[in-house]
C-alpha cells in the first residue's frame, strides 16, 4: 500500500480556493496546513495543477480589475488614470511636463572645464530630450 498524499485532491482544492480569494501562494500553503515546497513540487511534476494555480491567481486579479473599473466609472480620478494607461497605453500616457533643473557649480581651472564639458556632452548623445545649458561654463573658460 502507497504512502498517503499530504496534498492530496481535498487540500488542492482549498489551496486554490485560497489563490482565488486574493490569498499569496505561501500563505494559502500555510492555510491549508501545507509547506510551500510541497505545493512547489506539485506545481513542477503536475502541469494540470500549475495551470489550476495560474487560472485561480487570474480570479483573483480579475476581481482587483473589476473593482478598479468600478472605481474608475465612479469618478476617481487615480483609477481612470491606471486604466487608460494600462489598457490603452499608446493611446493614453502621462505627458505631464517633467522637466528637471540642475545647477552644477565647477571651480577649476580651464582644461578641466573642458573636460567636463567633453564628458557632459559625450553621455548625453543619444539623449535628445535632455538639455544643458553650458552657456556659463563657455563665458568661464573665453575669460
Amino acid at each position: 500500500m502507497g504512502r498517503k498524499r499530504k496534498f492530496d485532491e481535498r487540500r488542492q482544492g482549498a489551496y486554490l480556493n485560497q489563490i482565488r480569494d486574493g490569498m499569496r501562494r505561501t500563505r494559502a500553503a500555510e492555510a491549508v496546513g501545507i509547506n510551500y515546497r510541497t505545493v512547489y513540487q506539485e506545481r513542477l511534476n503536475n502541469p494540470e495543477f500549475a495551470e489550476k494555480e495560474r487560472l485561480a491567481e487570474m480570479e483573483a486579479c480579475d476581481v482587483v480589475e473589476d473593482a478598479l473599473y468600478n472605481a474608475a466609472i465612479s469618478g476617481n480620478i487615480r483609477a481612470i488614470e491606471m486604466w487608460l494607461y494600462n489598457r490603452f497605453p499608446t493611446r493614453w500616457t502621462d505627458k505631464r511636463d517633467t522637466k528637471v533643473q540642475q545647477q552644477v557649480v565647477v571651480e577649476s581651472g580651464k582644461g578641466e572645464l573642458e573636460e567636463i564639458i567633453n564628458i557632459l556632452e559625450t553621455a548625453l548623445k543619444g539623449h535628445p530630450e535632455v538639455k544643458i545649458d553650458l552657456s556659463k561654463a563657455l563665458l568661464r573658460r573665453e575669460k
